[in-house]
């Protein structure tokens, strides 16, 4: 799974979330607000990208461990069959499926 790449759009919503635009390829030059809020300049929707990138580059790893972790329904039936047989512990299917996929995706 490929990281997030914040763009102009991003910026521009976490700036001023009622906000209106439009704009073309990225291009500061492109954009036009289309409600009644002014403009913001290039160096603030760029210092917002960068920040939003920073953001979405340390949570990367939830949405890796998200595609990989079994339905809150298999987790549900795993853990049953942990309680069931007594073993909630590190032994349980349960723990091994969550702590591989935890594993494979540290956090940042």
């Amino acid at each position: 799974m490929e990281k997030r790449k914040a763009t102009m759009a991003d910026a521009l919503v976490s700036i001023n979330p009622e906000i209106k635009f439009t704009y073309r390829a990225e291009d500061y030059n492109r954009l036009k607000i289309l409600s009644d809020h002014s403009k913001p300049t290039k160096a603030e929707i760029d210092s917002e990208i960068a920040n939003l990138q920073a953001q979405f580059d340390s949570e990367h790893y939830k949405l890796q461990r998200q595609a990989e972790y079994p339905s809150w329904q298999t987790q549900m039936d795993m853990l049953f069959h942990a309680i069931d047989a007594g073993k909630v512990d590190k032994s349980s299917d349960f723990y091994k499926s969550l702590k591989a996929v935890k594993d494979k995706y540290p956090k940042g």
